[in-house]
């Protein structure tokens, strides 16, 4: 469906709206009906106390008045239900709408997924507070968080399977009532407590095998006993020494129990938004092949929310056993308590390999999401076409992160296999930030994600970037050694054989003009002799003298510095051809550092 900004944002505002109008609503509904349980309370209470020593018949009022106050504290919880989500989905209106204003706080900016020693996601500030991870991040679990930082650290080099998650996050785009009732029923059972326990902590409380036994043979012998006792052949004491011995022998296993219900509550095996996430995904129809690959996990052999049923109704029966009802008459006649435990164990033996599909299943389903309200959110962005056919062919290519109205798109023309072109130009005139415009786009690309261009057509190279290194002072290492670390890490990737799009931002910083000139131009000269396709941003214009010796290869891209009267201006437009103007001198004398 063909939407622009104004109509996302609309959609928004109008959510916002409703649940401000249905808030206001069921607030009150859930006074009104507080009030009404109330009186029907009171209504039971005298009512008894009325009709005691009464008629039979007369009964019949306090029990229709019960039977009501029962019906209304069910209806008083859809209430609160229908209150939560209101709650949520007008939570989820207000930061999508900060979110179209270009402020991503309040999502995970996913910052424990820095890496320095990554191929490029720290030069492309991928992660943490205003990364790009953060503008697209709409998961809810840990693990879906993790899912998505997996597609952008470790993108597809696939063209089929590209387009199929593309597909993917196309239909998810389209479906808002759909992403919206998944967010909302996860965000309503996201917790932000952490617990550790895992499926190896349950194998440490198991119940021994020999209660097996106990549980069939405790039963029979209060049958045995019930007889005798009848045929008065065994006393009323032996019936109570045998519900004593079978009373104490219950409790033995119930510190085993309540940690088993201690791991259900608190484990992190199946998280709580699971449980309403799993339904959803079920019941929902998709055309696209990865989602319904996905929908496979969670419904082969048998839907996983059967499955998930089973075990509510399991951990109801455990928690009944620590009621006094259970506790002191049918935990210690059938071991009520450890029935159910076992109960349990089988559940667990028989599903935990199923529980860590259905998990990888949500957390799949939460990254698409997160793409899915990505490419929503941003109708001018567009899905690239990927080829088998190497090329970078980019028309009006920016950054994500720029604002409309302060972005200037450029575009990238690069065709064939170990193309490389050397982007001259003064300080400040737009390099770096067209450099990581190209490799955030392509890591975009590459993940099956929009893009911000006007169109794109590109062949999934493996990227890496050298956009800025550091000294390490833990591992006494300069600056110039870990840049060269990096080169020849790339270098050595290169002579295996991959395909790679290499990005540099101004290498060999840590030596001197001369030195550094005749690295620069020996590394590229070796980068075309190893096919690598890539883009080389330098002040050093000597550099771009490569495209007399290598005309076919390299090509000369700057962005100038204009100056005009003594005004220095930018246009961030990428020409052609090497920089004529560099501006630092200028800056210097305009700041008063140097004389005229």
């Amino acid at each position: 469906r063909m939407r622009n900004y104004d109509s996302v944002r609309e959609y928004y505002l109008l959510l916002r709206k409703n649940a401000e109008n249905e808030l206001i609503a069921v607030r009150k509904q859930v006074f009104r009906i507080g009030t009404l349980r109330l009186a029907v309370f009171l209504g039971v209470v005298f009512s008894a106390y009325w009709v005691w020593g009464q008629s039979a018949e007369l009964w019949s009022i306090p029990i229709l008045l019960i039977v009501t106050f029962l019906w209304l504290l069910k209806y008083h919880n859809r209430l609160f239900e229908k209150r939560n989500v209101l709650e949520v989905n007008l939570q989820i209106s207000e930061s999508e709408l900060l979110a179209l204003k270009h402020n991503f706080s309040s999502f995970d900016g996913g910052a424990e997924f820095s890496d320095s020693e990554h191929s490029f996601c720290n030069d492309l500030d991928l992660f943490g507070n205003r990364s790009v991870f953060q503008s697209i991040n709409r998961t809810i679990t840990e693990n879906g968080k993790r899912c998505l930082a997996e597609m952008f650290l470790h993108p597809l080099d696939d063209c089929n399977q590209i387009s199929q998650r593309q597909q993917a996050v196309k239909e998810l785009a389209n479906k808002p009532e759909f992403v919206l009732k998944f967010r909302s029923q996860g965000k309503m059972a996201q917790t932000k407590e952490e617990y550790s326990m895992q499926l190896s902590d349950f194998q440490c409380v198991r119940i021994p095998s020999c209660w097996r036994f106990l549980c069939w043979t405790i039963p029979l012998l209060y049958v045995l006993a019930l007889v005798f006792w009848g045929m008065e052949l065994l006393p009323t004491e032996g019936l109570t020494l045998l519900y004593l011995a079978t009373f104490f022998l219950s409790l033995i296993p119930m510190r085993r129990i309540k940690k088993m219900l201690h791991f259900l509550d608190k484990g992190d095996f199946i998280p709580r938004p699971h449980r309403r996430l799993i339904p959803l995904m079920e019941k929902e129809c998709f055309e696209s092949e990865v989602i319904n690959a996905i929908k496979q996990k969670i419904l082969h052999p048998t839907p996983a929310s059967q499955t998930l049923h089973r075990l509510k109704r399991i951990q109801d029966g455990l928690d009944l056993a620590f009621t006094f009802p259970m506790l002191l008459i049918f935990n210690p006649l059938i071991l009520w308590n450890v029935r159910y435990a076992l109960q349990l164990q089988k559940w667990m033996s028989d599903n935990s390999e199923r529980v860590k599909e259905w998990t990888n299943a949500v957390a799949e389903m939460e990254a698409l999401v997160s793409l899915g309200i990505y490419s929503f959110n941003n109708p001018s962005f567009v899905f690239p076409q990927p080829t088998e056919q190497v090329m970078l062919d980019g028309k009006r290519m920016g950054h994500p992160l720029l604002r409309a109205e302060t972005l200037v798109a450029n575009d990238i023309d690069m065709h064939g296999r170990g193309k490389f072109w050397v982007v001259t130009g003064a300080n400040m005139a737009g390099k770096s930030t067209y450099l990581r415009t190209i490799g955030v786009n392509h890591v975009l690309a590459c993940s099956g994600s929009v893009v911000c261009a006007a169109s794109y057509q590109f062949y999934p190279l493996h990227l890496v970037t050298n956009l800025r290194n550091a000294d390490s002072l833990n591992d006494s290492e300069s600056y110039f050694f870990a840049e060269l670390k990096r080169l020849k890490m790339i270098i050595n990737r290169l002579q295996s054989g991959e395909e790679m799009l290499v990005i540099l931002d101004e290498i060999l910083r840590g030596t001197n003009s001369e030195d550094k000139r005749k690295g620069s131009l020996a590394l590229i000269k070796q980068l075309l002799h190893l096919q690598a396709n890539g883009i080389i941003a330098t002040h050093d214009l000597e550099v771009g003298t490569l495209a007399t010796d290598f005309p076919d290869e390299v090509s000369n891209y700057c962005f100038e510095a204009d100056i005009v009267e003594d005004t220095l201006s930018f246009s961030y437009k990428l020409r052609k051809g090497v920089a004529q103007n560099m501006n630092a001198t200028f800056l210097m004398r305009k700041m008063g550092i140097v004389g005229v």
